[in-house]
């Protein structure tokens, strides 16, 4: 990575630390361990099926991709919010956090 692209996403990372809320930790776990669990059943299904096809593998991504998005996009909700989750907050819950930089060669 170079200087100026270090430079940036350390400038995102502190942007995302410096909030200092507290973690609702129920809400991240239960996330992250159902991403774990369709992982597992993805690869024994890429393993193990030959005739798995795009369709599959692009439902279970979707999927993975959902829990891992409401893990960190929801980690500061009140469980009781989460528990009764509106469709909007299930929308804005779902989509790819814009404020979580992917790391990337310049």
């Amino acid at each position: 990575m170079k200087k100026n692209g270090k430079a940036k996403f350390e400038k995102q990372i502190d942007k995302i630390f410096s909030k200092r809320k507290p973690l609702n930790k129920a809400i991240i776990l239960y996330n992250l361990k159902d991403v774990m669990e369709q992982l597992e059943r993805t690869i024994k299904d890429l393993e193990k099926n030959k005739k798995y096809e795009l369709k599959e593998y692009w439902i279970e991504m979707s999927h993975i991709y959902h829990h891992l998005n409401v893990a960190w996009n929801a980690r500061y909700a009140p469980l009781k919010k989460y528990k009764k989750i509106s469709d909007k907050d299930f929308n804005k819950w779902a989509k790819y956090p814009t404020e979580l930089p992917l790391i990337q060669l310049d």
